[in-house]
């Protein structure tokens, strides 16, 4: 064999990357070849799964447990669609502007969907404190900060500040307006990703994400939602309830 025809040659495309991210812009903005229906405060957004399961470990995770299943819709409670929207820029295109009002919720959607790029874990994730300089670059202003946002997991279900988000009535309302698909008959909870049989029960376990918490009259325990309590009265004070001392 001729020595030639051993030989090898590298091909690249030097600009591969700006195309390529300039191509996903494109099709967030269109929403060709999408393949999942995003939902907040009522309005849709299409997206990618292979995306959005690469920037977030929450979708990442989600998608996992959902891979049998084709399209349908994930509600994201607790932001505007606004928020989400732009959110949904930062991971297709690495970059994003907004607006000092918006920027302090946008990251902590970012934290409960743990986009890379904008969480604790990155090298360059959280605001650095909340005043911000006047600024036309917001973008510029996310630095590493030893102050994570005010972000808990209880339970292995993750929860946002209570004056931060809806309350719990506003969340019953919107679970209540979101035209929900269900994926194999059932509900996915936009937060914590538990997936319920029917609407009713979606609705009944967004409470547990409000932040409220209800003490039992009987004794101290406390419950996260109002069905929770319920059940406890029911089976720890079957005899009716007594007003704790």
């Amino acid at each position: 064999m001729d020595d030639d025809d051993n030989q090898q040659f590298s091909l690249r495309w030097h600009n591969h990357q700006t195309s390529v991210i300039s191509s996903l812009g494109r099709m967030l903005a269109s929403g060709a070849l999408a393949d999942v229906t995003l939902s907040a405060s009522g309005i849709s957004l299409k997206a990618h799964r292979l995306i959005l399961a690469s920037c977030s470990q929450y979708f990442a995770q989600l998608f996992k447990e959902l891979e049998n299943e084709t399209g349908g819709l994930v509600v994201v409670l607790g932001c505007e669609a606004a928020e989400l929207k732009l959110l949904l820029t930062f991971m297709y295109t690495g970059e994003v502007t907004a607006s000092k009002t918006v920027l302090p919720s946008l990251l902590r959607l970012a934290q409960a969907l743990k986009v890379s790029g904008l969480t604790d874990s990155d090298t360059n994730s959280t605001l650095t404190s909340t005043e911000f300089e006047e600024t036309s670059d917001i973008t510029n202003q996310i630095t590493e900060s030893n102050s994570p946002l005010n972000l808990e997991t209880t339970d292995g279900l993750l929860q946002t500040p209570i004056d931060n988000t809806k309350s719990y009535e506003n969340l019953l309302s919107d679970a209540k307006n979101y035209e929900i698909e269900p994926l194999d008959g059932r509900c996915v909870c936009g937060v914590c990703h538990k997936r319920l049989s029917n609407r009713y029960n979606l609705r009944v376990h967004m409470e547990t994400h409000a932040g409220a918490r209800h003490r039992c009259p009987a004794c101290a325990h406390v419950s996260r939602s109002r069905d929770a309590l319920r059940k406890h009265v029911a089976y720890r004070h079957p005899h009716g309830a007594m007003p704790h001392s």
